[in-house]
């Protein structure tokens, strides 16, 4: 018996009652994303009835076939992906905090920033704890707005991220952060002084 390796081509259709069934990147060409429906198909204006429904399907299958069958293709269109508005939202449902919060300073979006930054919290004795220095976050977000700052130091993007994440990075811990989500740290001057930045678009 003579084996040969061939190429397989296969569509599957994926559904999911989540609004994010599927983590999607933007690179990702392999899916066409419908709309999400946000209501049961058996709560639509069109829907006649479970019964109703199955006779229609039944009556009409044969002369839908037939109508696809002399569907005309075009096929420029064929193994191209259709971006719309379905796939960018997903995509954007797909981002990790992490992504949101870096893509947010790339595009130099301080509203982002400053809708995220976390307040610090008073205890029952009056004793405010701003461990993740949320007015220096402020300061920082507030005075890269009014420069309208094309850099920011990694310092700074550091105590941003530290106070939005509640978390303690610092130096070559946040800046291993920063590679892996694709963001270069590199030395640059700001404000006359040689440090550790990143170029923001």
């Amino acid at each position: 018996m003579n084996i040969k390796n061939g190429r397989i081509n296969a569509n599957l259709f994926f559904a999911s009652n989540k609004r994010n069934g599927l983590r999607l990147e933007e690179s990702d060409r392999r899916f066409i994303i419908g709309a999400w429906q946000d209501k049961p198909v058996y709560k639509l204006d069109w829907w006649l009835g479970d019964n109703e429904i199955k006779a229609k399907l039944k009556e009409e299958v044969e002369y839908f076939s037939a109508y696809l069958n002399g569907y005309k293709v075009n096929g420029s269109l064929l193994n191209r992906i259709i971006d719309n508005e379905a796939k960018n939202v997903l995509i954007g449902l797909s981002k990790t905090n992490t992504e949101n919060f870096f893509d947010a300073v790339l595009r130099c979006d301080w509203d982002w920033v400053k809708d995220n930054l976390v307040e610090p919290r008073t205890n029952s004795y009056g004793i405010t704890d701003d461990r993740y220095f949320y007015t220096d976050a402020v300061s920082i977000s507030s005075q890269a707005r009014a420069d309208n700052c094309k850099r920011i130091s990694r310092n700074d993007l550091c105590a941003l991220y530290n106070n939005i994440f509640q978390d303690s990075k610092h130096g070559d811990g946040f800046t291993r952060v920063c590679t892996l989500n694709g963001v270069k740290v590199k030395q640059m001057r700001l404000n006359g002084k040689n440090v550790q930045g990143v170029e923001l678009t």
